[in-house]
This record gives structure tokens, C-alpha cells and sequence, in this order.
């Protein structure tokens, strides 16, 4: 079980970074049969934000919670999913030297 509040609030730790704002989509399970919630798609404040997605999620075989993408100062996160398995990675939030990669950086320091 994962829950993406803890691992939003471990990567400002780990990176020094508070987040700023976020936006959360429609739950994977939610996204084709309804329309988004007043607090779905649209820019939150962290603490709306992360209260959104604080909750227990199976983040293996498909996404199973919500899209995000999360701002802090040099950084955007967001989730990616890669052969079933679901991480929080990241982008640099402005232009700058970096390797790139397929799918964002790993959430962790150093990577």
C-alpha cells in the first residue's frame, strides 16, 4: 500500500523543497464513468492538496488514485507508472542542464 501524501511530504524533506501548489485529477477508477470533483483539475493549495490524496492506494498493476502534479521551488512532481508498478518522479520546474529521462527522475536525492 502506498499513500501519496507521505510521499509527497518525504520528497520535500528529502529535497528541502516545500510544495507550493498542486493539482489532482479524477481517480483512475473515477475518470471515465463521471466528471471531476470541485477539487479535481484545478490549482490547490498544499495543504487541499496533499488532504486529497491522503489515503491508502494499491500503486501496483494499474494507477489506482489520483493523477497529480505538485510544485515546488526547482521542481514538478508527478506520478508515473512503468510495467505496472506506480512512482513519484520529477522534472526540473525551469530550464536547466540535466540528463534527461523516459519517464522523470526518481523522488529520491541524487537521482
Amino acid at each position: 500500500m502506498a499513500n501519496l501524501k507521505i510521499w509527497l511530504e518525504q520528497a520535500e524533506n528529502d529535497f528541502g523543497e516545500f510544495i507550493e501548489a498542486m493539482i489532482v485529477g479524477q481517480h483512475d477508477f473515477a475518470r471515465w464513468d463521471s466528471r471531476p470533483s470541485i477539487d479535481e483539475n484545478v490549482l490547490l493549495a498544499r495543504e487541499d492538496g496533499l488532504a486529497k490524496v491522503d489515503k491508502e492506494y494499491y500503486c501496483h498493476g494499474d494507477p489506482g488514485c489520483f493523477p497529480l502534479f505538485a510544485w515546488t521551488k526547482s521542481r514538478v512532481f508527478f506520478l508515473s507508472e512503468h510495467d505496472g508498478s506506480t512512482e513519484l518522479v520529477w522534472v526540473p520546474r525551469a530550464p536547466v542542464d540535466i540528463a534527461p529521462t523516459f519517464c522523470g527522475r526518481a523522488a529520491r536525492p541524487g537521482d
